[in-house]
């Protein structure tokens, strides 16, 4: 199931902000103009998404919805903070509703001053369990976080520690261990599309360095049969290779957000990541100053974003 429309209020630079979802969405604007705040809600959804899955919400109302089934959400468990989310430090909440395709609503309330609350309207059902839930919004989002480069040395993590930071802005400090992590055919993809892309590169598995304390992590690849640690290649293949983890996680019933995924790429890497992109998700919203990637895109999948204007 996709996304059908985002509404925005009261939140950050929006006052009321709405967006009619396609199944690319290409989010183009000036700087400061509500891409990534936009990009932003759908990591919050997420977030909430994936509590909810294991949850079971309780009856609370709610000014204007009456009696919801909702959900009561720490801040920590979100992965961006939400000290500035509210416009202008108001008092009202902000809010962010999300409309599925198959017609549920879900509803996000936020404020840094009170616990955050997300509740379904239009339910044609009691959410009784977690299942029914996942049944009425099948929403998948996969959020591809901040790129940044590689460690130079990185130690061996525990399961817990990798699993909470593989969806943050820590995650490109943790890479080593999130491949390590993956199955014999998830390895073998990966690897296939960084080969697809960069000709002459071959990864390796990685590995643990037992002879060093704490046990450190590695990962070589070969370039032209010369073996070198990913630590050591250029910013352009570590990101391309951030990209890739996220590329194998795609599936027609899931939807892919990424902001500004063109920093250090070359135009034909560019043009490369969105058809990769098209071919492996249902949805993309995508926030760009490519003007690769906006070439590559049909007119209807453009979308300008401009925080001066309230309603879209």
């Amino acid at each position: 199931m996709h996304i059908k429309s985002l509404h925005l209020r009261n939140f950050k630079q929006f006052s009321d902000f709405s967006l009619s979802a396609r199944d690319v969405n290409v989010l183009v604007g000036p700087n400061n103009s509500g891409k990534s705040t936009t990009l932003d809600a759908l990591r919050i959804c997420q977030d909430v998404l994936r509590f909810a899955s294991r949850r079971v919400p309780t009856n609370e109302r709610h000014n204007g919805d009456g009696i919801c089934q909702t959900y009561t959400i720490s801040e920590s468990l979100l992965s961006i903070p939400i000290v500035n989310v509210v416009r202008n430090f108001r008092a009202e909440d902000a809010e962010i509703i999300i409309k599925s395709v198959n017609g549920p609503v879900l509803i996000i309330r936020l404020h840094p001053d009170h616990q955050l609350k997300a509740y379904i309207v239009n339910s044609p059902r009691a959410i009784t369990n977690s299942r029914i839930f996942s049944e009425l919004f099948p929403i998948k989002i996969v959020v591809v976080p901040t790129l940044g480069p590689f460690e130079s040395e990185e130690n061996y993590l525990t399961d817990e520690t990798v699993q909470r930071n593989e969806g943050t802005r820590l995650a490109h400090r943790n890479f080593r261990n999130i491949i390590y992590r993956m199955d014999d055919g998830n390895f073998q993809e990966f690897s296939r599309l960084v080969r697809d892309a960069w000709v002459g590169i071959e990864i390796r598995k990685p590995a643990i360095n037992t002879s060093s304390f704490p046990r450190a992590m590695d990962i070589f690849y070969e370039e032209n049969r010369m073996p070198r640690e990913i630590g050591w290649s250029g910013f352009g293949l570590q990101v391309w290779m951030q990209m890739m983890l996220h590329m194998i996680k795609g599936g027609r019933d899931k939807i892919l957000v990424m902001d500004e995924p063109d920093i250090y790429l070359h135009p034909d890497l560019q043009k490369k990541l969105f058809r990769i992109s098209k071919e492996r998700f249902g949805q993309l919203f995508i926030g760009t100053h490519s003007t690769e990637i906006i070439n590559e895109a049909n007119p209807g999948q453009i979308l300008s974003i401009s925080s001066a204007v309230d309603f879209h």
